[in-house]
């Protein structure tokens, strides 16, 4: 008896070692992928966003995570290859709905795709969920508020992106454009 124990030991513990070596390994290649990313973006070189690709589709592959497709889809999108992109990003927001990264970047995508009320959803989504201090989340929920009507929200999330950069121009010429445009209509109704 003592005999079989220490062999179902032995193999549990090779078990969970081959899995522990798995997740420390699909880590290490998600974190290389975005050590690329970002070297990406300050260079533009492809070469560099094909092997974060790759590192990205190799922890896929070990370990299938929300962070795997969210970093596969980020990719796609700066390769302009929509139908791809969106299907890793939605892969990622299937794992974890809440995931305010993946939220942000279907949010984004919706965005630059200029399909304003699913990035509506995703922005209030990513915002709600941790990124309510993000001067992007703000200024775009501000941008598609103002787009979509709604004066008062708009100007409520410039002024929020404002606040996170005092600096930012392009949200202070929409809370000038907003306020004046209010104030022309007051004055037109009082006439």
């Amino acid at each position: 008896m003592k005999v079989k124990s220490f062999f179902a030991t032995c193999v549990c513990g090779v078990f969970l070692f081959g899995v522990t070596s798995s997740a420390n390994e699909s880590e290490k290649l998600l974190a290389d992928g975005n050590f690329l990313y970002q070297k990406y973006l300050e260079t533009k070189d492809v070469v560099i966003l094909d092997r974060a690709y790759l590192n990205y589709y190799k922890a896929s592959q070990i370990e299938p995570s929300a962070s795997s497709y969210l970093g596969m889809g980020m990719v796609f999108i700066e390769k302009k290859m929509t139908k791809k992109a969106k299907k890793y990003l939605y892969k990622a927001y299937s794992i974890d709905e809440n995931d305010a990264v993946a939220n942000y970047y279907l949010a984004k995508f919706s965005f630059e795709n200029e399909d304003y009320l699913r990035a509506l959803f995703f922005y209030k989504k990513a915002y709600a969920n941790g990124l309510a201090d993000n001067y992007d989340v703000n200024e775009k929920l501000g941008t598609i508020y103002e787009k979509v009507g709604d004066t008062e929200r708009a100007k409520l999330f410039y002024r929020a992106a404002l606040n996170l950069n005092p600096n930012s121009e392009h949200a202070q010429n929409r809370l000038n454009a907003l306020d004046y445009f209010e104030n022309k209509k007051y004055l037109y109704l009082q006439n």
